[in-house]
């Protein structure tokens, strides 16, 4: 997991730095389409296990009302979250891996502060695909798949390098619990309840 981390933390650092010091010429007029690319880090699915790597992908719509200052985002976004957990149930063994691969449509609303930079906030709502592997030295490999209802509350700040780039650092907060049914049943964990994310991004506008 250690040396998952390394190249997130590199990337959030490179990406504060490129907020900090994008030029302020950047002023970049309004386009009409986005496509993003996140990585980052969100806590784990189960109360003991450790940050996992996410990874996703967003593209949508945007658009502008000239007597507002607000820009609006239709979005549709596809994130995969990963968590692994070790540990013991009484004399057995376990290793307990999971996926969940949200699918979900976002609307974004964001509002320019100073020159390039640009806060945003969002709300989410779709499906969360779990998938669960659970390995116990007693029992073998055991599998399971669900899907759930899944809602997302984003904010961030961005800033836009040019008409074409962005950068931008954004927080996740997921509301609704993701319970893990056969890794509760099989170690004795508890899911986590809202569960946080922290991302970077790099934004293309066309």
């Amino acid at each position: 997991m250690d040396r998952l981390r390394l190249p997130v933390l590199l990337g959030l650092s490179l990406a504060v730095g490129l907020l900090v010091t994008a030029p302020q010429r950047a002023e970049a007029q309004g386009t009409f389409y986005v496509v993003e690319l996140q990585t980052g880090m969100s806590e784990a699915a189960y109360q003991r296990g450790d940050l996992g790597l996410s990874f996703g992908v967003t593209a949508g719509v945007t658009f502008k009302l000239k007597r507002l200052p607000v820009r609006w985002y239709l979005l549709g976004n596809l994130t995969s979250r990963n968590s692994v957990v070790e540990g013991r149930l009484g004399s057995a063994g376990f290793t307990a891996e999971r996926r969940d691969l949200d699918v979900y449509a976002a609307q974004r609303f964001v509002v320019p502060v100073y020159r390039q930079i640009r806060l945003f906030a969002e709300g989410g709502l779709g499906q969360r695909y779990v998938q669960e592997l659970v390995t116990r030295s007693d029992l073998g490999a055991q599998r399971s798949g669900q899907h759930q209802l899944l809602i997302v509350v984003a904010g961030g700040v961005q800033a836009r390098i040019n008409e074409t780039f962005s950068l931008g650092l954004r927080g996740e907060w997921m509301p609704l619990s993701s319970d893990g049914v056969l890794t509760e049943a099989l170690t004795g964990l508890s899911s986590t309840r809202n569960r946080l994310s922290g991302m970077a991004q790099l934004g293309v506008h066309f």
